[in-house]
């Protein structure tokens, strides 16, 4: 089951508070499970949206503006949060073992070259 929707039940802190790391900030409700939700980093909490409010997975709630920063008076209102795009892995050039430079080197005998002898029973 994917979560649909969630409830920002209650703010812990006023809108224009100071935060710590690991200050609690608000909480969060879905069909499951009620989290809290703490302070990342240091800052001013600006609320962009009220206790109460329904909202979609990945929902910009508020902002923590970082100590001495300039808050704007009409604070911006993103939806959702910037998606990130996966890292890029680098594809293999070729599956196959490659062998090494001494098993091509001129009187070396590899071992599917030698006579294979039975062990003899115990």
């Amino acid at each position: 089951m994917t979560m649909t929707e969630g409830n920002l039940e209650e703010w812990y802190v006023a809108d224009g508070a100071i935060v710590q790391p690991g200050d609690l900030l608000y909480r969060l409700e879905t069909e499951k499970v009620e989290v809290d939700v703490d302070a990342e980093t240091e800052g001013t909490v600006k609320h962009l949206i009220a206790e109460g409010t329904t909202l979609e997975p990945g929902h910009v709630v508020g902002f923590i503006f970082a100590p001495g920063e300039e808050i704007p008076e009409v604070l911006p209102t993103p939806t959702h949060r910037p998606e990130t795009e996966p890292p890029t892995l680098a594809k293999p050039t070729s599956l196959a073992p490659k062998a090494s430079p001494a098993a091509n080197e001129p009187g070396r005998t590899t071992a599917a070259e030698t006579e294979r002898r039975p062990s003899s029973p115990a």
